[in-house]
């Protein structure tokens, strides 16, 4: 009997996920031909507001050109389904100055996304209490709060946001963590913000932060307060920040208020903070177990006025000299162009290969190693996306009259293998074509070019190229570059 209630059971809880499936649909979303008594199923006929389209239970829902506010009907905050997909185009939505936006509603398996909105005059713009959210390609102006990810009970119900490609700018915080376990903000420009990241971590569950993010003119660049917390987290419960990216031209780059528990767990890796009025301000001891490492800190009025919580400095570069550690140097770390904020590295940067073992051979000795500060610095750089029919061009890098042959692997072999000249990761098949080129003798650079055919069958391959670059810091006489890749489209 019970195996047989069981089984009712789960055919009931599997009618009802389908049935919910097949409520679910597409809309579309029209400000100025709309009208909310339209069915909403077509772009013949689609929904005035945001607000209908929500009620909907939607899907997918496709959002054309606009502005959504309350003059248009709009009634705020706009309650998102769970596990739907919102697509907009050139769509303003402006809540007012003390309204939420979208609230993002939790769902079991897929995240909300959000795409291609721009949001004025908010409270809080989007609110995030749903399981992941993934935010894309968003702009934001004025707002309280860009992105407030919020878990409104503990353990965290919060697992993952990813903001991706956003540019936010005069808000009181950009983005807020409080309670999420892992946020993600990737290729994301803030500026002109009171705080540019602030995280506030609440529970045991706030594990993980990775941000690689231009954050400039805010007061403080990324904020981190432990005030909720009331016990140590240590070990896989631990709160661990790990910054990759740029913190630029802020008052305080990165203040962290680590209280008197040695709660916090703070790695801050990979980081670069420039013309700041304190790049790295502490209060409190951090837990033992925190790290500072592979950082740049150059042109601070100083690095770190308050020390850094008890922890030492590692691999890194302070130009302040106030800062001590093994590995660090107050070096030049040779960017490629500060004076108009280009903190890319040169050729021969002190911080290329100075980090942790891993990542890109940058100074072709066969050793890989992570660099220094927010950007590694690739010897082989070119486009991911290629067209069919277009002419893809890379560039390659190395010493002076350094000789280059550039292997391309056109199957789908993706397998490697290590050499004398480092790791090959183009493939164990023989190349389909082999480029030979020189550097010249004047420079440290030099490009070639890779035709892709206009052939439909191409569509959604990857090609594989890596160069074999001669090298006298070497012990072969020669290295491999980093793995390029071309998807093609």
């Amino acid at each position: 009997m019970l195996a047989l209630r069981n089984a009712a059971l789960a055919l009931a809880l599997l009618s009802a996920l389908c049935g919910a499936a097949s409520a679910q649909h597409t809309v579309y979303v029209d400000a100025i031909s709309g009208s909310d008594s339209n069915p909403g199923t077509s772009l013949a006929a689609p929904f005035r507001t945001l607000t209908r389209a929500a009620q909907a239970n939607p899907f997918r829902v496709f959002v054309q050109p606009g502005r959504y506010d309350s003059a248009l009907g709009e009634v705020f905050p706009i309650s998102v389904p769970a596990e739907s997909t919102w697509n907009a185009t050139s769509a303003v939505v402006d809540p007012g100055p003390t309204a939420d936006g979208f609230v993002l509603s939790p769902g079991l398996f897929n995240p909300v996304f959000l795409g291609g909105f721009r949001f004025e005059n908010a409270g809080r713009a989007i609110v995030a209490t749903t399981y992941t959210a993934r935010i894309d390609g968003c702009e934001f102006d004025g707002c309280g709060v860009a992105v407030d990810a919020v878990s409104p009970v503990a353990p965290s119900s919060v697992q993952e946001v990813q903001i991706l490609r956003a540019e936010i700018q005069n808000c009181n915080i950009g983005i807020r963590s409080r309670g999420a376990e892992s946020l993600s903000v990737r290729g994301t420009a803030i500026q002109d913000c009171q705080v540019g990241i602030e995280m506030d971590p609440a529970s045991q569950r706030d594990r993980r932060v990775n941000a690689d993010v231009t954050i400039t003119a805010c007061e403080v660049g990324i904020r981190v307060r432990t005030g909720q917390l009331t016990a140590p987290l240590a070990g896989s419960g631990a709160v661990r920040i790990a910054v990759a990216g740029l913190v630029a031209k802020s008052s305080i780059g990165l203040d962290v208020d680590a209280g008197t528990l040695e709660a916090l767990q703070l790695s801050v890796l990979n980081a670069t903070v420039v013309n700041c009025r304190a790049g790295i301000r502490v209060q409190g001891l951090l837990n033992s177990q925190s790290e500072f490492s592979e950082l740049i800190l150059d042109r601070n009025l100083q690095d770190a006025p308050l020390g850094l919580g008890g922890t030492a400095i590692t691999r890194s570069i302070a130009t302040g000299g106030t800062l001590s550690g093994p590995g660090v140097s107050t070096a030049d770390p040779l960017f490629v162009d500060p004076a108009v904020g280009d903190y890319q590295l040169r050729w021969n940067s002190p911080a290329i290969d100075g980090g942790r073992i891993s990542g890109v051979d940058g100074d072709y000795d066969t050793e890989a190693r992570w660099d220094m500060g927010a950007y590694e610095f690739l010897t082989l750089s070119g486009p991911y996306e290629t067209p069919i029919g277009s002419t893809a061009t890379y560039e390659v890098r190395g010493e002076p009259g350094s000789t280059v042959i550039v292997a391309l692997n056109r199957s789908f072999d993706s397998s490697g293998y290590p050499t004398q000249y480092g790791y090959y990761l183009a493939g164990r098949s023989n190349p389909t074509r082999e480029i030979v080129l020189q550097i010249p003798t004047n420079a440290t650079r030099a490009t070639f070019q890779i035709p892709i055919p206009n052939d439909t069958g191409l569509i959604g391959r990857t090609w594989r190229l890596q160069a074999l670059v001669t090298s006298s810091s070497s012990p072969a006489g020669a290295a491999f570059t980093n793995l390029g890749l071309a998807f093609i489209q």
